[in-house]
């Protein structure tokens, strides 16, 4: 799939929506405000923006989208400064709320007049997507531009065995002993199950006991990566 970029850095292509937040404060802070403040972006649009970092502060912008089915995005940005960009997920999946805006996934760095862009599938819902200036970057002053741009398709997110509380991955008998995965084709559809805890991808199984018993269940050493049981 080709996706068109963000004109060169600091430059407002034609038909480019403007910011216009002159202060670098007040137009769309998200949850960064009191109260929180969104701009509106659409499927196809250029964003102009600008940005600014002390050392102490900096201006965080956030942009929001509804989307009627499930959409893959794009988000690039191209700006004169070191930036961070992202979705910023809550817990479930698009239904936004500030109380649990605490991460940006997917996330990505960019460096000064780079391009950087993440991608998702997503179910329908309400999205925010931000850019902000690296924290690990030089500070400047109110007014370094950027240009940001979404870009959406339709897709069919992939599912796992497991990868829902419906799909469940069925337990037989204690002793058991199975491989599973974390579900690399996770399609991103939240599950709480009711833990609300995280939207890593998962793998959810069931166990029906036929009497009461203590049950230990423990995560071998095979994997690779850090893991959370729960």
């Amino acid at each position: 799939t080709q996706v068109a970029c963000p004109a060169p850095c600091g430059v407002c292509p034609p038909g480019g929506i403007a910011e216009n937040e002159p202060d670098c404060s007040t137009v769309n802070g998200g949850c960064n405000s009191i109260p929180p403040v969104f701009s509106p972006v659409a499927c196809g649009q250029d964003i102009c923006g600008t940005a600014s970092w002390d050392g102490t502060n900096r201006d965080t912008d956030w942009y929001q989208v509804t989307f009627a089915a499930d959409t893959s995005f794009t988000w690039t940005v191209t700006a004169e400064f070191g930036v961070v960009i992202g979705m910023v997920e809550t817990s479930p999946l698009g239904s936004p709320d500030c109380a649990t805006a605490t991460a940006l996934d997917p996330f990505a760095v960019g460096g000064v007049c780079g391009l950087v862009s993440v991608t998702r599938c997503v179910p329908p819902g309400t999205y925010w997507f931000f850019v902000a200036p690296d924290f690990n970057g030089p500070t400047f002053a109110c007014g370094a531009d950027y240009v940001a741009r979404l870009d959406c398709v339709g897709c069919t997110p992939p599912t796992c065995v497991g990868d829902t509380c419906a799909t469940a991955q069925v337990i037989p008998s204690i002793p058991f002993s199975g491989t599973g995965d974390t579900c690399l084709c996770n399609d991103n559809y939240d599950e709480v199950c009711p833990y609300t805890g995280s939207t890593s991808p998962e793998t959810v199984y069931v166990y029906t006991p036929t009497a009461d018993e203590c049950v230990d269940i423990t995560l071998c050493n095979g994997s690779t990566y850090d893991t959370k049981l729960y």
